[in-house]
């Protein structure tokens, strides 16, 4: 999309300056803090339930892409030194026995028990069972990529179809439900693994769909309301969707008599926000075994309201921003065009196959928001694709990687959260080919369609 000349200004202004951001010291292996007074801050490790101390628990701080792992002492404690604000760390821990517990920057705060000293508890949950099976088409094929979801316990199926779900809650009825893009969503039967900590539920057919839908929100005035780039911008993209067998619908889709035959639903950086009843509505959805996908626009571009938008991301405990990401490596722009951002991280999930360089031609962040509506899942919510460590935000001068796509689950639906939608217009943004011709963004999109 065309973007904002003051923007333009402002970027070169920026890149003008000798370096607005401290330059960082290395003050421990693999984990680099800005230069500063060095605090200590101790990490106490409890089982959630029992509320005893975990001893040879592995913590790992995190900060900005590195980080310094230890595990705890028999008093349950790994001892850090830190030199900025602990709320711009996350810390992941892991002990056996028990699921992985990530707390990022956005949870912190509710899990210090004191400040002076700094002290931080992490509860962990035992794993109390297993279950395994495989999901299958009707004519035996292994379907990857299918949601698997044991009451609150949910985890996606690999390649061949294969899954396994940790047990950390038993209850009486434990229900198994898979669904998948172009597949009817089932449920099978009750699950009881009270006296078996390995249960094997064996092969799980799903029956394909015979029409597949795909409907394009525009009731809320995509694009952030701009008149010249509308969802007219969007005919390669309805073109690559209807390849894949989908027929492509475009409207208000909250006046819809009946929204079961949409399989996905895409809401394009909305002008106006969504009424809580309206919430409600794509949140129901979306549980019933649909795909969701949001996208932005960086800055807020020409009126994108983010506000509704994060009342319905906060069920998949995702989060969108309206700053501005923009890039200094001139090896991750196109025409030397600081806009112009090529993520070079990509953590492994089937949206990323066969991906090696896709093209944002600006981009709001995106983030994982933990202590939501929902219990975090860290094997189902992540964020798969980061900018470089030379990238930053205008607004707040954080120099190093930030998300600009992540990925998880409402229910039974799946959930894809985009920084930018521009990726996916016919826009000539890089003087040459519309941005969603441009590296590898056509595969990206049809990774997104077939997840």
């Amino acid at each position: 999309m065309k973007k904002i000349s003051l923007l333009l200004f402002l970027s070169a202004f920026i890149f003008s300056c000798e370096d607005p951001i401290p330059k960082p010291t290395s003050i421990t292996t693999g984990l680099t803090v800005s230069s500063s007074k060095l605090n200590e801050a101790s990490i106490k490790v409890i089982d959630g339930l029992s509320k005893k101390i975990i001893t040879n628990s592995n913590v790992k701080l995190i900060y900005k892409g590195k980080d310094e792992l230890k595990k705890t002492d028999e008093e349950g404690n790994a001892k850090f030194s830190i030199a900025n604000d602990i709320n711009t760390y996350s810390i992941e821990v892991s002990a056996d026995g028990y699921l992985n517990t990530l707390l990022t920057s956005e949870n912190l705060k509710q899990n210090i028990i004191s400040e002076k000293p700094l002290i931080i508890t992490v509860n962990l949950f035992k794993v109390a069972g297993v279950v395994s099976g495989r999901v299958l088409s009707s004519t035996g094929e292994g379907i990857d990529s299918a949601l698997i979801n044991l009451n609150n316990m949910s985890t996606t199926s690999d390649s061949d179809g294969n899954f396994k779900i940790n047990v950390y809650e038993i209850s009486p009825s434990m229900f198994l439900s898979i669904s998948k893009t172009g597949f009817k969503p089932k449920d099978f039967a009750n699950f009881d693994i009270s006296n078996n900590l390995k249960v094997n539920a064996g092969d799980l057919k799903l029956e394909k769909l015979k029409e597949k839908n795909f409907f394009i929100e525009t009731g809320k005035l995509p694009f952030g309301n701009n008149t010249t780039d509308n969802a007219n911008l969007l005919g390669n993209f309805s073109k690559i969707v209807q390849d894949n067998n989908f027929t492509v619908f475009s409207g208000n889709f909250l006046t819809l008599d009946n929204n079961n035959d949409i399989d996905t639903l895409f809401i394009p950086s909305p002008y106006l926000d969504y009424l809580d009843e309206d919430i409600k509505k794509i949140v129901s959805y979306v549980k019933s075994g649909k795909k969701l996908i949001v996208s932005g626009e960086w800055g807020g571009y020409t009126g994108f309201s983010n506000n509704s938008i994060n009342k319905i991301l906060a069920y998949a405990n995702l989060n969108i921003n309206t700053d501005i990401v923009k890039e200094k490596n001139k090896s991750y722009m196109l025409s030397s065009n600081p806009d112009y951002i090529i993520p070079n991280k990509f953590i492994d999930h089937f949206i990323n196959k066969n991906i090696t360089s896709v093209a944002f031609y600006g981009s709001s962040s995106v983030n994982v928001k933990s202590g939501g509506i929902t219990p975090i899942d860290t094997n189902i919510t992540k964020e798969i694709m980061t900018t470089s460590n030379d990238s930053f935000r205008i607004q707040s001068f954080n120099k190093g990687p930030v998300s600009v796509v992540a990925v998880s689950n409402i229910g039974n639906g799946k959930v894809i959260v985009l920084g930018d939608t521009s990726i996916l217009t016919d826009s000539f943004s890089s003087g040459t080919k519309s941005n969603i011709l441009s590296l590898d963004n056509k595969k990206f999109v049809n990774n997104i369609i077939n997840w």
